[in-house]
C-alpha cells in the first residue's frame, strides 16, 4: 500500500488540471490568497504556486481554483508576486514566506497536520525544486508543470510531474 503522504500528493496531482495561460509583463501588486473551497473537511493544507516567467500570477486563479473544487482538502493558495512577472531564485525564499505570512493573516492555520504543497509552472519549475529540497521537512509535496526535474533532484520521492502534450491515443 501507499504511504498516506503519497496518496495525498496523488490525489492532489490527479485533481491538478491543464489551462492555458498567455503572458503579460503587468506587474501583480500583491501575493495572490485563495481561500479554501467552503464545506471541505480534508486536512488543511497550503500550496503555494510559482508562475513561469513574464507570466502574470492571476492568470494561473482560474486553474488554481478549480484544484480547489476538485481537492478533498481544505485547500489555500498563495501566489507570490514578482517583479516583471518572472521569479528570482534569490528572492524566491523570502517571497514564499511572505505569501504564507498572507495565508495566515487571511485565516490559515499552519500548526498542528498542515500539509504544504509547492507547485510551479515553466522557469519557476527550475526554483521551487531548490527550495523544496532545502525545506524538505516542510514540504508534503510539489508539483511541476510545463517544466522539468532537475538532475540533481531525480530521487526526490515527493514530486509529480505533469506532462501536457497529447497521447497518441488522443491525436486522432
Amino acid at each position: 500500500m501507499m504511504p498516506t503522504h503519497q496518496r495525498r500528493l496523488l490525489a492532489f496531482a490527479v485533481a491538478t488540471v491543464v489551462v492555458a495561460t498567455t503572458t503579460t509583463t503587468a506587474h501583480a501588486a500583491s501575493n495572490i490568497v485563495l481561500k479554501p473551497v467552503e464545506g471541505k473537511t480534508g486536512p488543511a493544507a497550503a500550496f503555494i504556486f510559482i508562475e513561469g516567467a513574464e507570466i502574470a500570477g492571476d492568470l494561473y486563479t482560474p486553474l488554481l481554483q478549480q484544484v480547489q473544487n476538485a481537492s478533498n482538502l481544505s485547500l489555500w493558495v498563495g501566489i507570490p508576486a514578482f517583479l516583471g512577472n518572472t521569479p528570482e531564485p534569490i528572492r524566491l525564499a523570502a517571497d514564499i514566506t511572505a505569501t504564507l505570512k498572507d495565508l495566515e493573516k487571511a485565516g490559515f492555520n499552519s500548526g498542528g497536520d498542515a500539509l504544504y504543497f509547492y507547485g510551479a509552472h515553466s522557469l519557476g519549475t527550475v526554483f521551487i525544486q531548490d527550495y523544496v529540497s532545502a525545506n524538505a521537512s516542510h514540504a508534503s509535496g510539489q508539483v511541476l508543470t510545463g517544466g522539468f526535474l532537475s538532475r540533481k533532484h531525480y530521487n526526490v520521492s515527493n514530486t509529480c510531474l505533469l506532462y501536457t502534450s497529447p497521447s497518441p491515443r488522443d491525436r486522432g
